[in-house]
């Protein structure tokens, strides 16, 4: 045998080096081959592949041995020669000379395997050094994110690991003693659990616990349903453009971004981006409207933040309070030109501009009005025409004084902003003006109220600002522009004359002092000011709060009382500086914001603090109305799980994260649970509430007992030092799982189960051409890295919601959203089943259903569970049940 140490170089100097390889080994090969065809087959199993090979030469004649063995011709100089001579590669290599020479200087071709290994080896090299220049590269960059970057590194290094082939073919009677002494094992452990036991007794006894090496998929519809209609609109942080949920779905299925606003911990507004998008099909919905004259039409399912914390719609009542935002401070930056954007405001407040009219008319009441008007129709190459007198005021043509010629502007600039021919109940904000700079708002709204809006001072004493209007879309648009200069309003419906008829009118009022301050300062009303000058006047006059709509919910009190503990009421009325006797009429009215703000100062109480929160007022629900099916659209909000829509807050695994928890306390062996959807902080409280067995609600409003105080202290001893591992990381891959996974297992020796939430938001490949097949990618992906490791994987995965068009919702295989690949490649398919989410009248309440369809290596079945949602825990049935 040949010694082929000889051609291997003595250590050089950095710069003089060459990439390691065999040139003695590889010609070796290459006449092994060439002599005999059971050679071919041979190197074949070991995954040699043509770039393992060094030299160019060597890699042609390697290439033309393999496409002849797989066209099944002969493999010999004669044949190889031919092969390279039609490809134009013989000369290349040497001529028919040089594959003689190979042939000729083999050692032997019993060696061959061996060759084969030297020459895989130093291609290996070769990658390593290929791979440690990438990761010099990298470092050099200096990115921002280093743990990123050395996630990447260690994948790096890890994907050439991966180019090996491992031969993975064993006798059977290899096999056959390992096989006996597991089931020695077993039988004088006297267990039936062969796995990893997930705390579940009916789904153990059924799995033997969840086996090593097997991909699990656990399938449920996501969230139930928490879903808005698809017109219901969104506000971009970014630009202040008002869209559709629908437009906002449609738009982010190209930009693949979704930026929405967000409540934040500490009750203040922030911009947020969706880590998911969903068009969750027809559903049915329902409107709820406030006192205010909010409207939002959303599933039953959907939670609303109110004075207990979110909640569900389904739970919520006529009666409670939701949040809403108090200010939206979003402005764009698109400037509209000011003839536009007056005669804009001044059309749609009292213009004809409907579909029977042929040339834009408008009604002036005011000198103030009608100077406007026609310097920006001037502006724009036309001019006010006298039309007729409308009672009090009068009607202008706005006309290019040309009969025949081109288009009038104006009616050119309305159909450009889409209001041309909208009628009376059908006007609307042009798109436009929510993207306009923060001062072309307001004067947008100061020209608008210039036609249908007032301005008064009551006999009284109260001050008022009101606009009114038959269109509804026109009265929310409104609001939500009022809204964001922090001018808080009302919006009620009132029955008015318009000649001989009554019509249905929406109007608009600002009520509260700094609301009227704030207008009255950024906004006004065109030729008004009089009347405008007397309601800043009055508002400045009068006492905060006095007329205030801004009250907080009677539960307030709660934790007033909480904070204030055993002092008395005399003390903190003295230590507020106040009398000893005031009263602070304790649940017997709805306390004002400032009230709470001074007593959050007074008791130093963070929760009080964040009920005194400016960024939020609380509105009451009026009432909430079946209204059939829509369809509807759902965003997932990272951490905060909750977005502004319709000028309301709403939001957006507890068996994952159960099963997790056991198996990291019971075996002691690291888990490691990879969350998409929610963030570190949303996580800990879950297995916090589960575990300590306290209301999840309590833990978020910190509304919390000395009873729970006790819980949540042993809970914290008995998992303070369990293996479990959170991550967090939204848009995690198949490899940064692969990486961080065995980096894990490398440091305590093993893992016991690896848990993803959920597998339709993981990231794939990005050469995926649609997302069937990048779930596919990432499906086969998981299964070979539960392999690899040795560890069971459990991945929680969407339903399609076809599933609720039928009679029985239980869910079948076919409902696993872009499913082929993972029924394929999972070797256990479950499905949670809750009955009472679909039938409120259900005899099976607090009951679950986790259905196991399919199971590889065993029976399937069905394994009963308790849910007790206060603690999002669900537990084992009893037996019989």
């Amino acid at each position: 045998m040949s010694d082929f140490r000889s051609d291997r170089s003595a250590p050089r100097r950095i710069e003089s080096r060459v990439p390691p390889h065999n040139l003695n080994a590889e010609e070796s090969l290459l006449g092994a081959l060439l002599l005999s065809r059971d050679v071919v087959g041979q190197v074949s199993e070991l995954g040699l592949q043509v770039e393992h090979f060094y030299k160019p030469a060597h890699q042609h004649i390697y290439a033309a041995i393999r496409g002849l063995m797989a066209n099944g011709h002969a493999v010999d100089v004669v044949t190889v020669a031919d092969e390279l001579r039609r490809n134009g590669l013989l000369d290349d290599i040497g001529g028919a000379a040089s594959l003689n020479e190979l042939q000729n200087a083999t050692p032997a071709i019993s060696n061959a395997g061996r060759y084969s290994k030297i020459v895989q080896d130093t291609a290996v090299l070769r990658k390593l050094i290929s791979v440690a220049g990438e990761i010099t590269e990298i470092a050099y960059m200096e990115p921002d994110d280093v743990t990123k970057a050395l996630d990447e590194a260690e994948t790096k290094v890890f994907e050439v690991a991966e180019d090996r082939v491992v031969d993975s073919t064993r006798p059977l009677g290899d096999l056959l003693p390992l096989a006996m002494d597991k089931l020695q094992e077993t039988f004088e452990r006297g267990d039936s659990i062969t796995g990893v036991a997930t705390g579940y007794n009916d789904l153990d006894e059924i799995l033997s616990g969840l086996q090593p090496s097997t991909l699990n998929i656990i399938g449920a519809r996501p969230a139930m349903g928490k879903c808005v209609a698809w017109d219901t609109p969104i506000v971009d942080p970014r630009t202040g453009a008002v869209r559709t949920a629908a437009e906002v779905f449609e738009s982010a299925l190209v930009e693949r971004s979704v930026h929405l606003l967000s409540l934040d911990h500490d009750a203040s507004l922030v911009a947020t981006e969706a880590s998911h998008f969903l068009d969750d099909g027809v559903k049915p919905v329902f409107l709820v409207e406030t006192r205010a004259g909010r409207r939002i039409r959303v599933t039953a399912a959907h939670p609303l933040l109110c004075q207990h914390g979110w909640r569900p719609l389904e739970q919520l009542s006529v009666g409670d309070h939701v949040a809403a935002p108090a200010v939206l401070p979003v402005f764009g930056t698109q400037t509209v030109p000011e003839a536009e954007l007056d005669l804009l405001a001044l059309l749609i407040g009292d213009g004809s501009i409907g579909p029977n009219v042929k040339t834009p008319a408008l009604t002036c009441a005011l000198p103030e009005v009608y100077e406007a008007a026609r310097a920006a129709a001037l502006a724009l190459g036309t001019d006010l025409v006298w039309n007729a007198p409308a009672g009090a005021a009068t009607t202008y043509r706005i006309s290019a004084g040309r009969s025949g010629a081109a288009p009038n502007p104006v009616t050119t600039m309305l159909q450009r902003h889409g209001v041309w021919g909208c009628n009376a109940h059908d006007k609307r904000v042009p798109p436009a003006v929510f993207t306009a700079p923060r001062e072309q708002v307001a004067r947008f709204l100061h020209c608008l109220f210039g036609t249908d809006g007032t301005a008064w001072v009551a006999k009284a004493g109260y001050a008022r600002v009101g606009y009114s209007t038959v269109s509804e879309q026109l009265s929310l648009d409104v609001m939500h522009l009022l809204l964001r200069f922090g001018v808080r309003s009302t919006r009620r419906t009132r029955m008015m004359r318009y000649g001989e008829h009554r019509r249905r009118a929406f109007e608009v009022e600002v009520m509260d002092g700094a609301s009227l301050t704030t207008f009255c300062r950024e906004i006004g009303i065109l030729g008004k000011q009089a009347a405008v000058d007397r309601v800043a006047e009055k508002a400045a006059a009068t006492p905060d709060g006095q007329y205030s709509i801004d009250t907080l919910p009677m539960e307030v009190w709660d934790d007033v009382i909480k904070a204030k503990g055993d002092r008395s009421w005399a003390f903190i009325s003295e230590a507020a500086g106040k009398p000893r006797s005031h009263n602070w009429h304790a649940y017997r009215r709805r306390p004002r914001r400032e009230t709470i703000a001074h007593l959050a100062e007074v008791l130093d109480d963070d929760r009080l603090r964040w009920w005194a929160s400016p960024a939020v007022t609380w509105d009451r629900i009026t009432a909430i109305t079946p209204v059939g099916t829509d369809r509807v659209i759902d965003f997932t909000v990272p951490e905060l799980h909750n977005f502004v829509a319709a000028d309301l807050y709403v939001h957006n695994t507890a068996l994952g994260l159960g099963l997790a928890t056991h198996v990291a306390k019971n075996t002691n062996k690291p888990v490691l649970v990879f969350s998409l959807e929610m963030g570190h902080a949303e996580l800990t409280q879950r297995i916090l509430s589960s575990e300590a067995e306290v209301e999840s609600q309590k833990l978020r409003t910190g509304r919390l007992q000395e009873s729970d105080w006790t819980k949540i202290g042993r809970a914290i001893n008995r998992i303070d030092s369990i293996p479990l591992y959170l991550d967090d990381n939204p848009r995690v891959t198949v490899m940064e799982i692969r990486a961080k996974a065995r980096r894990l297992k490398a440091r305590h020796g093993g893992i016991g189960l690896i848990m993803i939430d959920y597998l339709q938001l993981m990231s794939g490949g990005a050469s995926s051409e649609n997302r069937q097949l990048e779930v596919s990618e990432i499906s086969r992906g998981l299964k070979i890295l539960a392999r690899e490791l040795d560890v069971p994987i459990v991945a929680l995965s969407q339903l399609s919601r076809q599933l609720e068009s039928r009679a029985d919702k239980r869910p079948m295989l076919a409902d696993l959203r872009e499913s082929g690949s993972l029924e394929q490649d999972a070797d256990v398919v479950m499905f949670l089943y809750r009955d009472e989410v679909y039938n409120r009248d259900s005899p099976d309440k607090a009951s679950a259903e986790l259905i196991i369809a399919k199971h590889r290596s065993g029976p399937t079945g069905v394994a009963r569970l308790v849910f007790r949602g206060q603690y999002t825990k669900f537990g084992n049935a009893a037996r019989g049940v």
